[in-house]
């Protein structure tokens, strides 16, 4: 069985073997065509049929499609974002987590590694339901209201990496894709990415004020609604990556700790 080495053996991590690291995690990702099809097929798919279906009504002054096209995209960012950040299940399976442990890459730069991937797998997942609706979703709005859009959802998206992170850190290998999907379905649909949570009951809006993904897609949209900013949102999402953090960074030890045994 091979040891690991040492943490006073151990020489720090410098940017570039971070770097490479997030290089080769993000091949990895690219290299998965089921990835590839759940986060950007799918999503598209979906906004295809809801814009046809519901895109061509209004929610005060805005456009029902621009609402469905964000709220969708932001489904698939979530898909990329939490999926990238538990494919680490692989490297555990495989072997490799362990081997990682004899390098020079530090608890940090491995986190960061997963994280920069994750959000660069992120980008085409956001940009083609994006695309689809400038041309076919019949979405009104400038060139300013769709880059604040996207740049607001993609941002929103580094808690949910790191959610990705602590699942495949902390579950048991078997059953980490179970867990994942749950997780990801339950906050989809809480946070309103396929339904507006306008129409849940009194008590399933509050639940669901709770969770990221609800402030996710409120954050997204609102360069399409206005109003006043929803910083309660930037807090909710803040507070939800430093608690995030605290448990992957523990669930990193504790990988660690059993992949040694």
């Amino acid at each position: 069985m091979t040891a690991a080495a040492p943490a006073s053996a151990r020489v720090p991590a410098s940017p570039r073997v971070t770097l490479y690291y997030a290089a080769q995690s993000t091949a990895q990702l690219g290299r998965n065509i089921f990835f590839l099809i759940f986060t950007i097929a799918m999503p598209l798919v979906m906004y295809v049929l809801f814009s046809q279906l519901f895109g061509q009504q209004s929610f005060g002054a805005t456009n029902v499609s621009a609402l469905i096209m964000v709220a969708l995209g932001a489904y698939g960012a979530f898909g990329a974002a939490i999926n990238g950040g538990a494919l680490l299940q692989v490297e555990r399976r495989t072997g490799w987590f362990r081997q990682l442990q004899l390098t020079a890459l530090t608890p940090a730069g491995f986190v960061i590694g997963k994280l920069v991937a994750a959000m660069v797998a992120v980008l085409p997942a956001l940009a083609v339901v994006f695309l689809a609706g400038a041309t076919i979703g019949g979405v009104e709005g400038d060139p300013v209201a769709y880059l604040a859009a996207a740049g607001i959802v993609w941002l929103a998206m580094v808690p949910m990496v790191v959610l990705g992170l602590a699942i495949s850190l902390w579950v048991k290998l078997e059953a980490v894709q179970a867990v994942l999907t749950i997780v990801m379905m339950v906050l989809a649909i809480v946070g309103g990415m396929f339904f507006p949570s306008q129409l849940f009951p009194e008590w399933l809006q509050a639940v669901g004020s709770w969770t990221p993904t609800y402030w996710i897609v409120q954050l997204g949209q609102w360069p399409f609604v206005g109003g006043d900013f929803p910083w309660l949102g930037v807090l909710m999402l803040a507070g939800w990556l430093a608690i995030l953090g605290v448990v992957t960074m523990l669930g990193f030890r504790h990988a660690v700790r059993t992949s040694r045994r």
